[in-house]
């Protein structure tokens, strides 16, 4: 029987992060920290059905280039 799962480039997940709406904050209210921000920003595209559920993410060293952040941001 085989397994189909489908996989996500980085270059198409850097694009649908960067496609996401900030959330607008209230007076005060600080930016998450860059690894959160990326966690939940996955988090959302997945609950948004635009990401399937089974989906193979990236390589952290992937991911890293295309989103121009740290290795260490991707790994948190």
């Amino acid at each position: 029987m085989a397994h189909w799962t489908s996989a996500v480039g980085a270059a198409q997940l850097a694009r649908l992060l960067n496609s996401q709406q900030e959330r607008p904050g209230g007076p005060g209210t600080r930016r998450p920290p860059a690894y959160r921000a990326l966690a939940d920003g996955i988090r959302l595209l997945v609950l948004e059905g635009r990401v399937p559920v089974a989906a193979r993410l990236p390589a952290e060293r992937e991911l890293a280039l295309a989103l121009s952040v740290s290795r260490t941001t991707v790994a948190a």
